[in-house]
């Protein structure tokens, strides 16, 4: 089968769960003997406005850069809509589909991609399939989540109203798409490698927002990202939680899905049996230090039970303030998970955005390392419900003492990937 992911791209430069899960599914697919392609938004030139395609090769898969792609929303809002929605000429996109015959186009994101690409493949008859790893597309960005406030579930108010108020300039957006962006970040974490943690943005002040208005633009852009959504045959939701969120807001309702969960290569499924009643002494949170993983929420835990237990913190270079008695591990490489919840009781994951999955769920499970999930979480799918927390607050540590878990089956990146490839087919 000829495969083509159409990504966020290949790291040093990306870093996430989406980044990291479509480079290990081409990678196993490649693995089982299939044509793979990973397509992906790429540098922005600062002579030219011309769309092309350049074939190369990354972490030895075959891979294609879209120049000059649409605007990337990495950091930051949409502050110009017009500028998501620059049109294309087709003939880019049908040259090259017609040429690479892929059986199908794989979308784990919408961000950079044009309308043009999508409409063409559908002309051309190639399968459409899309993950849900994010919300961009039915939300301008793409956790869903403004000011400190998480718009997926509050249906009073329109998300679209308030990003022009939080929104960044398109030329913020265009230089982190430039070669220099990814070597000056790299030099400035040389040369100052933490930053402090602000919990400012933790205050919830959408109400406060001065001057919400509809802008009919933010409005032209929803619907060009729902007509693109439209032509996809298979919608996989990564979970119930993200498949709950795109019904909710995707306005058209004849659509074929199914809820796959996604894992990771850094599962350890050596280990994993039923995880018995243990003392526990030592908490971790693990993921970037912000506000819409819930790291302010962590932090107030763990202010609310300092001495009865150890608390740690790792996925993330900024420090932590000294009023919290918390060890800062900082970030780490898959390879040393291991070695960093060694002495690991309890993973705690409190989300304050409707996170789509949560890899680091099963990565930290697989370990025998018991783990609870705010709702919110779509790797929650795979707890009983003594293990999921609506509110912090409600977790009471000797009942997750007490409570025994059976280990959920986790697939390997192996079993995942022929479900995959049966989704396509």
């Amino acid at each position: 089968m000829k495969i083509i992911h159409y990504s966020l791209g290949f790291p040093p430069e990306r870093t996430g769960g989406l980044v990291q899960y479509a480079l290990d599914l081409a990678r196993e697919q490649l693995r089982l003997g299939h044509d793979v392609t990973i397509m992906y938004p790429g540098r922005i030139s600062l002579f030219s406005k011309k769309v092309s395609l350049n074939i190369s090769e990354r972490n030895n898969i075959r891979s294609v850069e879209l120049i000059n792609s649409l605007p990337l929303p990495l950091i930051g809002n949409i502050g110009n809509p017009l500028d998501f929605m620059v049109p294309v000429d087709p003939m880019i996109f049908e040259n090259f589909l017609k040429k690479e015959k892929p059986d199908v186009i794989h979308v784990h994101t919408l961000m950079g991609l044009y309308t043009e690409f999508v409409s063409v493949a559908k002309k051309l008859n190639i399968k459409l399939v899309f993950t849900t790893h994010d919300y961009f597309g039915i939300s301008p960005n793409p956790k869903f989540y403004l000011s400190g406030h998480d718009f997926a579930e509050d249906y009073s108010r329109d998300i679209w109203q308030y990003v022009s108020i939080v929104g960044s300039s398109s030329l913020k957006h265009r230089l982190l798409q430039t070669f220099i962006y990814p070597k000056a970040r790299n030099f400035l974490k040389t040369i100052k490698p933490n930053s402090s943690l602000s919990l400012a943005e933790s205050i919830d002040n959408v109400d406060n927002q001065k001057n919400i208005k509809s802008e009919k633009n933010y409005v032209i852009l929803n619907n060009y990202y729902l007509n693109i959504l439209k032509n996809f045959d298979v919608f996989h939701f990564n979970s119930s939680v993200s498949m709950k969120i795109y019904r909710k807001y995707l306005k058209f309702q004849s659509f074929r899905s199914e809820v796959l969960h996604v894992t990771s290569r850094n599962v350890n499924l050596i280990k994993t049996s039923k995880l018995q009643s243990k003392k526990i002494r030592t908490i971790a949170f693990i993921g970037p230090y912000t506000v819409e993983k819930g790291f302010d929420q962590f932090l107030k835990f763990a202010s609310d039970h300092m001495g009865s237990y150890t608390f740690v913190a790792m996925g993330d270079n900024r420090k932590i303030p000294d009023t919290y008695s918390i060890k800062n591990l900082g970030k780490f490489k898959d390879h040393q998970l291991d070695q960093f919840t060694v002495d690991v009781d309890l993973v705690i994951i409190p989300s304050a955005w409707h996170e789509t999955f949560g890899l680091i769920g099963i990565e930290a499970l697989s370990r025998n390392i018991k783990t609870i999930a705010s709702s919110k979480v779509g790797f929650s799918d795979l707890l009983s419900d003594e293990f999921i927390f609506n509110d912090i607050s409600e977790i009471n540590i000797s009942d997750i003492e007490d409570a025994k878990i059976d280990t959920p089956k986790i697939d390997d990146m192996g079993q995942h990937t022929i479900k995959i490839i049966k989704l396509y087919k």
